[in-house]
């Protein structure tokens, strides 16, 4: 052999070393679709993380503004960076399009117009670590426009971070009683073998309670943090009432309805739990029609609603995990329009 040949092999056992020394690669899936305002503020807390070995998926979503081109203005200055420019699909196409070219250890989902504290992929890659789990979980906090500076300068710096893993059966019951686990595809890290054959129902609302179960079903225990480290931005402005009631809101109950069957099928032990959630998601929809003033017009809808609120009551009444001010709300939108309309902007709204 030269002293050339061994050399380069040298060179390439050192590099082999250096890459398995390496943190894993994890990838960043972010759909944007007309978000030029938000895009950049996104963006800038995601390429500054803590953690390094990031790959960023920029899904374009057949954006009609300025964000296609910021998304490749950004490719040019982070090799990271990697762009796909698409026709418009919805979030779940355009999720399952970053899904289908990444190529990280571990995925972990952001919404373009949110924004993750400096050390949201560190702690929950450590987490994964720690516990020896494919899925962890931020908390996530809501801030407003006008919160947005104090937010980004405070979040996740002055809160410890606590873990509690559970297994899966457990992790779906806080789920399902919205008890500290969300179903969000956002603030979590997955391991990305899960997502083999699933993927993001298309054109459809609530697409993350069609898909966040069956991720965790496939894994045996899932680590929660109680520290925040996703914000998502919450809109001020707004009226009590909607322009109009679209049938795809309904998307909640055909998505529920698959959960609930799945967890009759899988876990009957969570049958109490299952009810109470669907006693929730139904006083969603009468809320829906409310605020709209639809409900007459979807009298089939308010009545199935008002039946399944019924049919469930004293699960939800008698759950102790459930506050009573969500107890107040769907009980009263079962009963009573008027009164439902005057709590909201007196109590329900805040």
């Amino acid at each position: 052999f030269s002293l050339e040949s061994v050399v380069v092999q040298e060179k390439r056992m050192i590099m082999k070393v250096e890459s398995c020394d390496m943190e894993p690669l994890i990838s960043v899936i972010i759909p944007v679709y007309n978000v030029k305002t938000y895009l950049l503020a996104c963006y800038t807390t995601v390429k500054n993380q803590t953690y390094k070995n990031l790959e960023i998926i920029l899904v374009d979503d057949g954006s009609t503004d300025s964000s296609g081109k910021m998304c490749d203005e950004y490719a040019l200055e982070d090799e990271r960076v990697k762009v796909i420019h698409k026709i418009n699909g919805g979030l779940s196409d355009a999720r399952n399009a970053g899904l289908d070219i990444m190529t990280g250890e571990y995925v972990t989902c952001i919404d373009s117009d949110d924004i993750v504290s400096p050390d949201y992929i560190s702690t929950l890659y450590t987490g994964a670590k720690q516990f020896n789990t494919d899925i962890t979980v931020g908390t996530m906090r809501a801030f407003y426009e006008s919160d947005y500076m104090a937010w980004g300068q405070l979040i996740g710096k002055n809160d410890k971070c606590e873990w509690q893993c559970l297994n899966r059966k457990d992790t779906l019951s806080k789920i399902l009683l919205q008890a500290g686990v969300d179903v969000s595809a956002c603030a979590k890290l997955y391991g990305s073998s899960l997502f083999e054959k699933i993927r993001y129902p298309l054109a459809r609302l609530y697409e993350d309670l069609a898909t966040t179960y069956k991720l965790i079903d496939r894994t045996n225990k899932v680590a929660i943090t109680s520290k925040p480290i996703y914000g998502y931005r919450r809109n001020r402005e707004g009226s009590i009432t909607k322009s109009g009631f679209s049938m795809k809101e309904m998307d909640l109950m055909i998505s529920y309805k698959e959960f609930y069957d799945f967890i009759l099928k899988n876990y009957p032990e969570l049958k109490r739990e299952a009810n109470v959630r669907y006693a929730v998601s139904a006083g969603i929809i009468l809320e829906s029609l409310y605020l709209a003033d639809e409900e007459s017009n979807n009298s089939e809808i308010a009545k199935e609603m008002k039946n399944i609120i019924s049919s469930y009551k004293f699960d939800l009444l008698l759950s102790s995990e459930v506050s009573i001010r969500k107890k107040v709300k769907v009980f009263v939108a079962r009963h009573s329009k008027k009164i439902y309309l005057h709590l909201y902007r007196m109590y329900f709204k805040l």
